[in-house]
Formats: structure tokens, C-alpha cells, sequence
């Protein structure tokens, strides 16, 4: 029969707490190793960069068993993606050589030119051109003063999207002209640019305001026309142009291998082998080397484990042959990112000696987002051999697309990692069981066994005489 007395149900119901409270504490103990977050700003969600030593010592190499909690113990939501490249743009001014296509004629044509800059106290400063744009000079049989050619050949290895002006007129005043913009890449085929582009000067009395921007397309060219509309044109006395390099931030970083391995080269010839000791995305295999005029052949292999076989990620040259102007250098492999630990590099080449000294590669860490969900502080933990699914990422799905750019921020510094020791488990010792007292204790279980007996039979020989004589 049940008891439910109104003093079961309390007992009963913490009974069923501390068994919910044992197991959410043991899943938790389950991931081995915790490092602490410090935020620097309040925020509603963060992003990190992985520290390396998750790479070292996360169970799974794609790291789905990381995880972060916050101080209820929960996990929150958290987003794993690699590292991305970021593109990143400078901005220059170059100032182009110019020519005036009618005085050209009344001086000496040089290769050179001698302009005039004010940069604090007047100085002079000399641009050089080329020999085309000489000869092109001296075909010209321009009469009117309104052509300015420009030798952009300095821009070739950049991106020009404008050009800025500079000019004076021989009176002061308020004035608003035209001018067209020609471009060619040979000197001969010249084609409009921007068409009657308008150009202002107005002078407020404080000062003068100019609108002196000419935006080029996309395509540039290696020579420009300046063609000014009107009977009064400018001196023009220098053209800038606005340049922008676009260059790549990889977010790389460099693992020296301290220790490698040469095998036998009877059995193996020139091979180098090594552990990575972590999971880490392998991008590039940077080697070091001190071999005058070197040529080889390498191959670079790698497997994820001791048991897998070797597969081929790259092969390539590497060479340091002559020197100055006349050289060429490589010294590094490029890899399909993957998390191997085990590698191995095999040399072909007529050195009979292991000519690689060093050995780097280069790896790209992980990006993880999460939501400030709940109480801090967070902790970031890794090492469960349990958790073998990655995180849902449907709740970054769902924010609005300003809300995924703009809503995490860059204010978290990572504490150093604490680890959870394993527990010891102490081998069973096997007692070595003896004979005699095996002996002793069937004897005595055998003799109570008996006693027992004779005691039952006793007991039934009363019960049988007492049933008689209440009979008669």
C-alpha cells in the first residue's frame, strides 16, 4: 500500500532535486578543462578569437564539444566559424606629370620636366616622364592654350579613382567652366573620359572654395587630356591623383615545431616527421634553411591519427638561388586547411644531407560569437568526450542582419585555463584465496546447517506429542 502522507511528498521531492542537481553537476564536471572571460564592456553579445589552447586540448578536432556557460551554469548561444580575411584599403595622392600641349613648342623638350610646388617656402621639384610621351610632344601642332596632357604611367600597379586640380587664373573672381576629360593607353586612340565636367571657384571673402574633383571609372588609363572649354582657361599648376591600394589582413598565426623527427634515411630516405600536439587548422608550412643555391622537390603528408595512413596535402619547390635582382625564393607550402595532428615531409634532391633546420606553420584560429545570455561571468570550457553535436546556430538566424554585424563587440580577454584531473580508477586487487579456510568454512556452515536440523526436528516431535495428548 502507498503512502501518501502529506510528510512523503516534501522527502520525495528533494530527493528528486538533488538527483536533477547531482546530474547537471556531473554533466558540467564532464568538460575537463575551463577558462574564465573577463568582459571590458558591457555589451549584449561578445566575439573572441579561439585561444590556442583549445586547440591543444578540445576533444573533438572540430572543436564541437566548446562550450560556454555562464554563472547559473547554462550554456548560452554560441556561433563557431573560421576566421575570415579582411580586406583593407589605403589611400595616396601621387602628383602626375603635365604638359601644356602649346608651350611644349616655344622650349627645349626634355624627358623631364621642372614643376613648381608650395609646400611651406616655394620649392622646386622635378617629375620625369618617358620617352613616348616625349615623341608625342613633339608631333603636337597645338595653337590653343586649353590642353593639358598627363602622363599617368606612375599609376600603372595602382587604382586611381580621381583627380584633383590645381590652378589660377590671371584675375581673382567668382567662376564656374567646363572641361573634358580624354584618356588613352597608347597616345593615339584618345577617348572621353567625362564629358564637359563642371568646374567651380568661388571666393567667399574668408576664403576660396573650390569644386576641383574629377572621379574617374573603374578602367584607368596610362595618359589623360585635360580640353577646357571657354576663352578663358586656367594655368593649371599641379593634378593629383587620388590613389587606393586594397591589400589582404590574414589573421594567421605562426606554431614553431621545436622537435621533429629525421627517420632513417636507409629505410625512408630524407623524411621529417612531427606532432602538432593540437587540432590546429593547418593553412601554410613555412621551412628554414641555411644551403647555399638551394633546389628541392618536397612532399608534405599528414594523417589525423597514428593509425590512419599518409596522404599527400602539398608539393611544391623550394629554392633560394642567386641573389640581389637576380634571385628567386621560396620557402613555404601552401595546405588545404585541415586539423591533422601527425606530419611527415619528404625531400628529393641531390643533397645527401637533412638541410631543413626549422620548421613553422601557420594556422587560422576560430571566431566564436556568443549572446550574453544570463548572469556573468562566463567561462569558456572544452574537453567532453560526451558532446559530439555542434551547438544550434538557428538563434543567429533569426537576429536581423544589423543586429549579426552590429550587436558583438571585441571586449573579451580570455584567463588562464584550469583543468579538472581525472579521476584515479585503482585497480581491483585479486586476494589469492586459501585452501584451509575454505576447508574451515563448509565445515562450520555444514555443522549449523545440521544443528539447524536437528533443532526443526526436535520442534516437530513436541508439536506432535502435545497434538496426542490433547486428543485423549
Amino acid at each position: 500500500m502507498r503512502n501518501n502522507s502529506p510528510t512523503e511528498w516534501p522527502r520525495k521531492w528533494r530527493i528528486r532535486w538533488l538527483a536533477l542537481w547531482c546530474c547537471a553537476f556531473s554533466a558540467q564536471a564532464e568538460f575537463r578543462h575551463a577558462m574564465p572571460l573577463h568582459l571590458t564592456q558591457k555589451a549584449d553579445g561578445y566575439r573572441l578569437s579561439i585561444p590556442a589552447a583549445v586547440y591543444l586540448h578540445a576533444h573533438n578536432a572540430d572543436l564541437r564539444d566548446v562550450r560556454i556557460l555562464n554563472a547559473a551554469g547554462d550554456e548560452v548561444p554560441i556561433r563557431i566559424t573560421m576566421d575570415e580575411d579582411q580586406w583593407r584599403q589605403t589611400w595616396s595622392a601621387v602628383t602626375l606629370p603635365l604638359f601644356n600641349l602649346q608651350t611644349t613648342k616655344d622650349f627645349p623638350i626634355n624627358s623631364q620636366q621642372v614643376k613648381t610646388t608650395w609646400t611651406g617656402d616655394q620649392q622646386s621639384i622635378t617629375v620625369t616622364t618617358n620617352e613616348a610621351v616625349k615623341r608625342f610632344l613633339q608631333s603636337q601642332e597645338q595653337t590653343s592654350r586649353n590642353q593639358v596632357l598627363l602622363d599617368a604611367t606612375v599609376l600603372s600597379h595602382q587604382s586611381a579613382v580621381a583627380l584633383e586640380l590645381d590652378w589660377t587664373f590671371a584675375t581673382a573672381g567668382n567662376r564656374v567652366f567646363y572641361v573634358d576629360l580624354l584618356g588613352s593607353t597608347d597616345l593615339a586612340d584618345w577617348q572621353v573620359v567625362l564629358p564637359r565636367h563642371k568646374l567651380v571657384e568661388v571666393n567667399t571673402g574668408q576664403r576660396v572654395v573650390y569644386e576641383n574633383r574629377l572621379n574617374l571609372p573603374q578602367r584607368t588609363h596610362r595618359y589623360y587630356q585635360l580640353r577646357f572649354h571657354g576663352p578663358v582657361v586656367p594655368v593649371v599648376n599641379r593634378v593629383t591623383a587620388v590613389t587606393v591600394q586594397q591589400h589582404v589582413d590574414r589573421p594567421l598565426r605562426w606554431l614553431p615545431i621545436d622537435r621533429f623527427e629525421a627517420l632513417d634515411p636507409a629505410l625512408h630516405g630524407h623524411v621529417l616527421q612531427w606532432d602538432t600536439g593540437g587540432h590546429y587548422p593547418v593553412e601554410a608550412v613555412k621551412l628554414s634553411f641555411d644551403y647555399q643555391n638551394l633546389m628541392a622537390d618536397v612532399q608534405l603528408q599528414s594523417r589525423p591519427n597514428d593509425q590512419a595512413p599518409w596522404r599527400v596535402v602539398a608539393q611544391s619547390g623550394i629554392y633560394e638561388v642567386g641573389s640581389g635582382e637576380l634571385s628567386m625564393f621560396n620557402d613555404r607550402l601552401a595546405v588545404p586547411t585541415n586539423h591533422h595532428r601527425h606530419w611527415r615531409l619528404r625531400t628529393e634532391s641531390t643533397i645527401n644531407s637533412q638541410w631543413v633546420d626549422g620548421i613553422e606553420m601557420a594556422w587560422r584560429a576560430h571566431l566564436l560569437q556568443f549572446l550574453a545570455q544570463g548572469a556573468g561571468p562566463y567561462t569558456l570550457v572544452f574537453g567532453d568526450e560526451q558532446v559530439n553535436a555542434w551547438p544550434d546556430n538557428a538563434w543567429y538566424q533569426a537576429l536581423d542582419p544589423d543586429l549579426q554585424t552590429g550587436l558583438f563587440v571585441d571586449a573579451v580577454q580570455v584567463g588562464p585555463m584550469t583543468t579538472t584531473p581525472e579521476p584515479v580508477i585503482e585497480p581491483e586487487t585479486s586476494v589469492q584465496e586459501d585452501p584451509i579456510s575454505r576447508w574451515v568454512f563448509w565445515g562450520l556452515l555444514t555443522l549449523v546447517l545440521m544443528i539447524l536440523l536437528l533443532m526443526a526436528v526436535r520442534l516437530l516431535r513436541e508439536v506432535a506429542s502435545g497434538s496426542g495428548e490433547s486428543v485423549d
